[in-house]
């Protein structure tokens, strides 16, 4: 009930006005600051006494830390055995206080957390693991879990191989599912490198084809980004998807130019020249309207979008979408910063310095009209 007086309250704001909101707007000031070095923070799950689980998919650790004293403590550990993980992975908020956490080293498994404790570890045979696997989009307090299942679709004659997804709500008690719909994921192109007499046939992903991402919230609602044109779904449980129009988005192209400044981006990102440059992987014609794995839950049941990254982006940039598909405004941060979670009143960021160390941030939400 809370969420969904929030959203109308939400709604409410936005009034009838489908306009573009004018200039992008910064977060509130930061209210806390972690001194504790992460290497790429991957989710985070604020429990009810305000500490925060964090997944540190850069050292594989999972920690517990209070923002407020500045501790924390280590979670479980990396092992194949009980209370343990190979691959930390994503954190979803369950009630209760409690938390799914998917490892994605162990196989497919997932561990449940109660406060900080590990209490309980899903493997196969389970039959909702079993459907659901590693690629989980969030989940609901009433027992479902949002899962992607890839497959491949058409191939053009320019030798890309669409890729397509199919979203499924898969019920963890008893692994029945329900489909919500179908998305379009990454593309895939053979390419050949090497000398012409001996080639080496290699599949690349092709950059710039970022899937349509998918979100469970916590009240069942599963929100979907379409590419093409850009715009946001909602598919309420058991109701009729609300189609929002489509956010303005002027596609910028993929020229020599642009490729060459990915290059240049991944170069700087992992600190070292790629195996395949520019000259060797696919490309798509155009950039997409966002990130893969970019989508974020706000407190109020509204969906943050991370926008792409391209030649021409300026800072690290969100859409914040209404559950009438409108877009209420775009936040901008630094370049060095983004979004990795919301708790109950706060969105917290990483912030990542010259020496590619990353802390945890946590500012006030919502965010305030005309900042």
């Amino acid at each position: 009930m809370r969420t969904r007086i929030a959203v109308t309250a939400l709604t409410a704001l936005c009034a009838c006005d489908t306009a573009v909101p004018s200039g992008p707007r910064a977060l509130q000031p930061v209210n806390a600051t972690l001194d504790h070095e992460f290497t790429s923070i991957l989710s985070v799950r604020e429990l009810r006494d305000g500490r925060v689980l964090i997944a540190d998919e850069g050292d594989n650790r999972l920690v517990v830390a209070n923002l407020s004293t500045g501790q924390v403590d280590g979670v479980g550990a990396v092992g194949a055995g009980p209370g343990e993980f190979e691959g930390v992975g994503r954190l979803l908020s369950l009630p209760a206080d409690s938390t799914l956490l998917v490892d994605q080293g162990n196989g497919a498994r997932w561990l449940l957390l109660v406060g900080t404790q590990i209490v309980a570890t899903i493997s196969p045979p389970d039959s909702a693991l079993q459907i659901a696997g590693a690629n989980l989009s969030g989940a609901a307090e009433s027992g479902e879990v949002l899962t992607l299942r890839y497959s491949r679709g058409a191939t053009l004659p320019s030798g890309v191989i669409q890729g397509e997804a199919t979203a499924l709500r898969v019920r963890r008690a008893s692994g029945e599912t329900d489909t919500v719909t179908q998305m379009r994921s990454r593309d895939m192109q053979f390419r050949e490198s090497g000398p012409p007499a001996n080639p080496t046939r290699m599949m690349f992903q092709v950059v710039y084809s970022d899937p349509e991402p998918a979100l469970m919230f916590g009240d069942g609602w599963v929100a979907v980004a379409r590419r093409t044109p850009y715009r946001v779904e909602w598919y309420p449980p058991k109701q009729a998807p609300i189609r929002g129009a489509p956010i303005p988005w002027t596609a910028p192209k993929v020229t020599e130019a642009e490729k060459q400044a990915w290059e240049n981006r991944a170069v700087a990102r992992l600190g070292k020249p790629l195996a395949f440059g520019a000259n060797v992987v696919p490309f798509a014609d155009e950039v997409p309207p966002f990130r893969e794995n970019g989508l974020f839950a706000t407190p109020e049941g509204a969906l943050l979008v991370a926008k792409a990254r391209w030649s021409g982006s300026i800072g690290t940039e969100y859409d914040l979408v209404d559950r009438r598909g409108v877009l209420v405004s775009t936040l901008r941060l630094p370049e060095s910063q983004r979004v990795v979670g919301f708790g109950r009143k706060n969105v917290y960021t990483a912030v990542r310095d010259a020496d590619d160390i990353e802390r945890l941030q946590s500012h006030p939400w919502p965010e305030q009209p005309g900042r």
